[in-house]
């Protein structure tokens, strides 16, 4: 996600398709700058990613269904 927020300029954004917190994208993006390490090494594949959606659609479900 830092990765794709440095691409498209746009942390607020990102984290909204995301549903993640303004904040923690910030927090994250500063880790990485202070660590000078935007190499993100390996690529993930768009299947690998859609996969990942999915499984967080049916996590926050679940978690849903908990409270």
């Amino acid at each position: 996600m830092v990765q794709e927020a440095v691409e498209i300029g746009n942390k607020f954004l990102v984290a909204r398709r995301h549903q993640l917190s303004p904040n923690l994208v910030h927090k994250w993006m500063k880790t990485f700058q202070e660590n000078n390490d935007f190499s993100i090494g390996e690529t993930v594949s768009s299947a690998e990613v859609k996969q990942l959606e999915e499984e967080n659609y049916q996590l926050k479900k679940l978690l849903e269904e908990k409270i």
